[in-house]
């Protein structure tokens, strides 16, 4: 957190550093309608290169919150063997989408059974869907490679290229792969409720950290009431590097009740529990039976 003073104004101006894999629409719109900025708030988005790196940097308070998937939050929170080899005080502070449209999708003019997979990391939260999407599919784990692509976009590129077999997708990088030539074989819905990304601090949030959660719930409701389209459809062609109907497709699955932004930034039961069975189903442990007795630690409650 950083603080800069107006002497024009005479306003006291808070910074917030954001941890994040791609830039984020919300933000971008809560500063260009201003309310960042009535708020007294700056933002400072830093991409983060991997989950570990992130919640390293939210351990040594280098970044203030992070913009994660919720599976990462249990993984550092409450499992020994997780990559940094150490359990973290991750808290979720709300729930930002429902995957925005996560999907299994296959390589151009793949024929048969895919033989390799890829994924961000072998044992994240979005691999665990792919598992389950291709298991559903008659697909069996264990029966493809698994490769480690890093991230989605890269993934996506990979899938058109037809370097792997099979991947998994969203927040528009899906919809740019089929548009090219890959084929949507399911999306999360198949499996259960689901959250895809949340806002996540190592300890108790900042107060101006919860002040900028709340404007971003704001902007979710305005979202979802209808407002915004016209610039979430410019800030998506320019983030994501999408058509015009791309950017428009993908401004239909944030508005989508299943697939798109969570009102209010509420956290359910039922889709924190289709994280751990997916994670106690794919790479079993007895660590994630506490959660929901800690979830009143776990996730920040208004």
């Amino acid at each position: 957190m950083g603080y800069g003073l107006n002497l024009g104004t005479i306003s006291l101006m808070v910074s917030v550093s954001v941890g994040t894999f791609t830039k984020s629409i919300l933000i971008e719109i809560a500063e260009r309608r201003g309310y960042l900025t009535e708020s007294g708030i700056t933002v400072e988005e830093i991409l983060v290169p991997s989950s570990p790196s992130a919640f390293e940097m939210l351990e040594r308070s280098e970044i203030d919150v992070l913009i994660t998937s919720p599976d990462n939050v249990l993984a550092y929170r409450y499992l020994r063997q997780n990559p940094l080899g150490r359990k973290l005080d991750a808290r979720i502070l709300g729930a930002i989408d429902h995957g925005l449209g996560l999907s299994l999708c296959y390589a151009p003019a793949l024929d048969s059974a895919p033989m390799t997979f890829g994924v961000d990391v072998p044992t994240s939260g979005f691999a665990f869907v792919g598992y389950e999407l291709l298991a559903q599919q008659g697909i069996e784990y264990g029966s493809y490679s698994v490769e480690a692509l890093g991230s989605t976009p890269k993934r996506g590129v990979a899938l058109v290229g037809s370097n792997i077999d099979s991947t998994i997708l969203n927040a528009g990088n899906e919809i740019k792969a089929i548009s090219q030539g890959s084929r949507k074989i399911a999306d999360v819905s198949a499996i259960g409720p689901y959250i895809g990304s949340v806002f996540s601090t190592v300890g108790a949030p900042a107060k101006i950290v919860v002040q900028l959660q709340e404007i971003i719930n704001q902007v979710i409701t305005e979202i979802l009431s209808g407002r915004h389209a016209p610039l979430i459809v410019e800030i998506a062609k320019q983030n994501l590097a999408l058509t015009d109907e791309h950017a428009i497709a993908h401004y239909s699955i944030m508005i989508d009740p299943v697939h798109g932004l969570v009102p209010a930034g509420d956290i359910d039961q039922m889709s924190l529990q289709t994280l751990i069975d997916l994670r106690n189903k794919y790479l079993p442990t007895n660590e994630l039976d506490e959660v929901m007795a800690d979830i009143g630690a776990l996730v920040r409650t208004k």
